[in-house]
């Protein structure tokens, strides 16, 4: 469970940025 876990904070780690970034484009 806690390697799941450790997984899936990752991927959010890694989607959250990019979002943001396209957040900031798109604001631009």
């Amino acid at each position: 469970v806690i390697d799941v876990d450790d997984r899936r904070k990752s991927a959010t780690i890694k989607l959250v940025p990019r979002v943001d970034l396209q957040a900031v484009v798109n604001k631009t």
